[in-house]
């Protein structure tokens, strides 16, 4: 065979190994069985060429039924895209500091396995593969591309069910356009926004203009911009937006607001967990334990005196007493997704109402709220 040739990605399953230090290591191991059937095609057929040893084997497991294959040469094959595809996820969660040294080698051996978890269903991963290129080495060209997407995608998406990882290579522009207009308001409204409507009105115009010219969310171009801005211009000619409610700067506004939004989902999506033994911030090491002040030091005097002139107190007062009188149903939802963290759309399940009702019931919950303790 040719020695240059990657033939061995059909006979080869990997052996995953930890040094004394801890790291990971992948040791290749030929697989008897699916070698023979490798050296069985290229004798038959005269050829050492890996693209057209490829190709006879995908037509066999493409007509072969289940059991009259050699299912090893194709989970070999995928099995190097498992670990092409972990190695280049572990360089991003590096770059975008989305993990620490010390989870990186766990991390790297989960998602490796994962990986593997699709190598090892063959039939199903190249189930959706199409090519009608005749040429062979255009062909294997196009299988490759199509495995190491596709193996990075499957990675990508276990990835992303773990907690903190939801937005992971994702763009705050993706983000936007993917978020229904209740999320894009509670998100707001957590980052701090309250004049939301330049921020909706942008958002829309964006998402109008996306599906109704397929903007590549990933790599905008100028032009896509472009449309959204023809777009407000169009609605404020039409009277539909108020004419003095944009900036002059209309480009920068709407580049800067969809990235703020999409900066607001990523935060709403990954909150990060609050912990009284972690560091109070990245300049001070003490955990925010040591900065809780212990009410034993305090004498029943200067108690006293702070129950007096508390300022919260008297605003906890006001919420109490807007709370006794909030319709149940607005209490019942704001219970339920403020103090015990339920989604949206299980508490419409539960209540038996719409998402819909249930986030209007909650912005109205929260509007009323804050007239009531904000004269």
């Amino acid at each position: 065979m040719n020695p240059k040739s990657q033939l061995d990605w059909f006979y080869t399953l990997p052996n995953l190994l930890k040094n004394d230090s801890g790291y990971l290591k992948i040791e290749w191991q030929i697989i008897n069985r699916a070698k023979a059937n490798v050296v069985r095609l290229s004798q038959q057929q005269n050829i050492d060429r890996e693209a057209i040893v490829a190709r006879v084997l995908y037509q066999n497991l493409s007509s072969a039924v289940s059991g009259d294959i050699i299912i090893e040469n194709w989970t070999a094959f995928l099995s190097r895209y498992s670990a092409r595809a972990t190695n280049k996820i572990q360089k991003k969660l590096i770059a975008t500091g989305s993990i620490s040294s010390q989870e990186l080698t766990d991390t790297y051996e989960e998602l490796f396995l994962t990986g593997l978890t699709f190598a090892a269903e063959p039939i199903l991963f190249l189930k959706n593969f199409s090519c009608k290129k005749t040429d062979d080495d255009i062909w294997y060209k196009i299988l490759h591309g199509y495995c190491q997407k596709k193996l990075q995608g499957k990675i990508i998406d276990y990835l992303r069910t773990k907690e903190g990882f939801k937005t992971f290579m994702r763009s705050n522009l993706g983000l936007a356009a993917r978020a229904s207009e209740a999320r894009i308001i509670d998100s707001l409204m957590l980052a701090g926004v309250r004049d939301l409507e330049k921020y909706l009105i942008i958002w829309r115009c964006f998402i109008e203009v996306k599906n109704a010219h397929n903007i590549d969310t990933k790599s905008p171009q100028k032009a896509d911009f472009e449309l959204i801005i023809n777009r407000i211009n169009y609605l404020q000619k039409k009277g539909k937006i108020e004419q003095n409610i944009f900036s002059l700067d209309l480009e920068n506004c709407v580049r800067t607001n969809l990235e703020e939004i999409g900066k607001a989902i990523r935060y709403y999506t990954n909150r990060p967990t609050v912990s009284l033994d972690k560091p109070a911030s990245s300049d001070i090491q003490n955990p925010l334990l040591d900065f809780i002040s212990d009410n034993n030091t305090i004498t029943d005097s200067e108690l006293t005196s702070v129950e007096q002139n508390s300022t919260l107190d008297s605003l906890t007062i006001k919420v109490y007493e807007h709370l006794e009188q909030m319709d149940r149903l607005q209490w019942i939802v704001l219970f339920l997704r403020e103090l015990v963290g339920i989604k949206q759309t299980e508490i419409a399940v539960m209540i038996g109402s719409s998402q819909k009702t249930v986030s209007l019931k909650y912005r109205k919950s929260w509007q009323e709220l804050i007239k009531k303790v904000i004269p």
